[in-house]
């Protein structure tokens, strides 16, 4: 349907909207007008901090409270923030609430020898994939590896 006119039906305004969502379309729903939006999140730096931490003093394959690990280094890391990772293939999370294991992808990322896609691609609030080229962890926007490496005495 190309477009969408004021007397459209329902089911006509449903079959529009399910077309925009699969070309993945900014638009406004024509029903509820709520906003359909498309968002391309980076990998931020304060995701890489917290891997670094993770990945250095837990390492690959080790259950930890991701709470309690960073506010021992003062890391201002927000939950949300860092549970992105996973999306990556970084983390994964373990079978109790707030509790993650760095994943051996995750230990080669924070070492430097792994590149991964510099974006995900949430459409309304839904994971859909990994775009953009590809970074490893010093090529992350405003990260200086180094400077992070000396701060945590690593």
């Amino acid at each position: 349907m190309a477009r969408l006119f004021p007397y459209s039906t329902l089911t006509e305004a449903r079959r529009w909207l399910a077309s925009m969502i699969r070309q993945e379309r900014d638009t406004k729903c024509p029903m509820c007008g709520r906003h359909v939006i498309t968002e391309n999140r980076p990998f931020k730096p304060r995701m890489a901090v917290c891997l670094l931490i993770a990945a250095h003093f837990v390492g690959p394959g080790k259950v930890f409270h991701a709470r309690s690990l960073f506010d021992r280094f003062k890391t201002s890391s927000s939950q949300a923030e860092w549970s992105k990772l996973r999306y990556w293939g970084l983390i994964k999370k373990a079978d109790k609430r707030g509790y993650w294991i760095v994943t051996k992808s995750g230990v080669a990322f924070a070492r430097g020898d792994l590149a991964v896609p510099s974006h995900a691609v949430w459409f309304r609030s839904t994971f859909r994939r990994l775009e953009g080229e590809l970074i490893t962890i010093r090529q992350v926007e405003g990260f200086n590896l180094e400077a992070e490496r000396r701060k945590l005495g690593i």
